[in-house]
Order: C-alpha cells, then structure tokens, then sequence
C-alpha cells in the first residue's frame, strides 16, 4: 500500500469551517517521542499529494478515536496543503490497541502504519469516499 494515512486532531468547533475550506489547519504539536514528524515542516516534507488525512479526535474514557472527516491531499505548496474534504456520515470508530492509545492521546499529528490502516479499514473508507 502507497497510499499514507495521516491522523490530525482538531477543535470540534471547527470542523465544519475545516471541511468547507480546502486547506489543512495544523493543530498544536503535541508528540509522544522525539519522533519524526514534529513540526509543520517535517510534515510536509514527508507528506504527498494522494496522501489522505483523518480528522479524528481520542477519546480516551472510551479508549477510542472518533473519525468526522477525510480529506485527500490535492497539492502541496510550501507550506500549504490542498485538500478535498468529506465529511464522514456517520462518524467512524476506531479503538487502537494499548500501545496505539497511548500515541492517539498524546499525539495530534501522525503517520499511521501501513498495518493498522489495515486493521482500522481506512483504505476502504478513502476509496468508498473518493
């Protein structure tokens, strides 16, 4: 699988301002690790165009994400990003494993492995939606 799946989270008040834009707001870096995507730069640097992104939020009382929009990258200029957004209706649940919620609690900004785009079933979702 080529295709990236990238999370974001975002405030739940600007979802539909997100949506009906066609760019994609970065939220405050907040990272688990030293890892390799800390920063605007370091994401669009690793980011193409095709890659698709989730906005979902973690939840974690209910130890789960709620996705409520994808989007697929369209073009990448410097340092903005084109995306062509859907609003998933109804909202998608996902429940990482123990290691992976911690990642989706602490973390607003990641590349999510191959396996567990997989596992989540995000690929379809994506394809279904574009």
């Amino acid at each position: 699988m080529s295709t990236q799946f990238w999370r974001f989270a975002y405030e739940e008040d600007s979802l539909k301002s997100i949506v009906n834009s066609e760019n994609l707001p970065f939220p405050e870096f907040k990272q688990l690790s030293d890892g390799k995507h800390n920063s605007v730069a370091d994401v669009i640097s690793s980011m193409k165009a095709g890659s698709v992104i989730i906005l979902a939020n973690f939840n974690a009382v209910e130890n789960s994400a709620t996705v409520r929009a994808v989007g697929k990258v369209k073009d990448i200029k410097e340092e903005e990003i084109q995306v062509e957004w859907k609003k998933l209706v109804p909202s998608v649940s996902l429940y990482p494993h123990k290691i992976g919620a911690k990642q989706w609690s602490k973390e607003s900004v990641f590349l999510i492995n191959p396996q567990r785009v997989r596992d989540f079933k995000l690929d379809k979702i994506a394809k279904k939606l574009f």
